[in-house]
């Protein structure tokens, strides 16, 4: 049987008033410090997330600009690719239509001369021929 004396009271009473002057003193300023602490992490996680978030976003519209951007670039680059084609065919016509024109000039100009040619050849051959005339004649 538990016997029941005033040591037993004396004792309970100390360990009570150890207990609270432990928990007044030691474990509120503590819990204080770590309840501080836990709400700053909570808060710093929330942080973080809003943060993770923030990023995923601006990834992706990242992402998408640099579609948008390859997208415009290639249409550029076949504008130019038809515009330097177009530019290409129209030089080669002007450069065929130039060669035409002087080789149609040339060939003016050599006929010309060829007519000049043979109408000096004529004039001479007509002189020749009176020439040879007289000297069987004559």
């Amino acid at each position: 049987m538990i016997d029941i004396n005033i040591t037993v009271v004396i004792q309970t009473f100390n360990f009570l008033a150890l207990y609270y002057l432990l928990k007044w003193v030691f474990f509120e300023p503590i819990l204080k410090v770590m309840d501080a602490r836990n709400t700053k992490l909570r808060s710093l996680a929330r942080g973080f997330k809003d943060e993770k978030d923030e990023i995923a976003k601006l990834q992706g519209e990242y992402d998408s600009s640099m579609r948008e951007i390859y997208s415009e670039a290639g249409a550029i680059r076949s504008k130019s690719k038809e515009e330097a084609e177009s530019e290409k065919k129209s030089l080669l016509q002007k450069a065929n239509e130039e060669a035409a024109r002087l080789l149609a000039q040339k060939k003016k100009t050599i006929d010309t001369s060829v007519e000049e040619l043979e109408t000096s050849l004529n004039s001479e051959v007509v002189g020749l021929q009176g020439e040879v005339l007289k000297k069987f004649i004559g």
